[in-house]
């Protein structure tokens, strides 16, 4: 078993984040079994209690904060090619 690196967090209610990553590695699977490797890194999530629970963390990662503050801060969150963008920049041959 390998080790990681968790955040414990209180004060949020982390069903719905456990859910939308069950969502992606299930989404992660059946595009990985149609030949479509899109090199995801799902972290998981446990719900220890109500508003409680534990974040895997995930090394060597860019959050989707940085990326859209280094696009342009405060007002690249309300544009769509930030992401896009970066994919982009990131996947040269794809």
């Amino acid at each position: 078993m390998e080790d990681s690196l968790i955040i414990y967090k209180s004060g949020d209610d982390l069903r719905q984040d456990a859910l939308t990553l069950q969502m992606l590695n299930l989404m992660d699977q059946i595009w990985k079994s149609a030949g479509l490797d899109l090199h995801l890194t799902p972290y998981r999530v446990s719900v220890t209690g109500d508003g409680t629970g534990l974040i895997e963390v995930v090394l060597d990662s860019t959050t989707t904060a940085k990326i859209q503050k280094d696009a342009g801060g405060m007002t690249a969150v309300f544009k769509d090619t930030p992401l896009a963008n970066w994919i982009r920049a990131e996947n040269p041959k794809g």
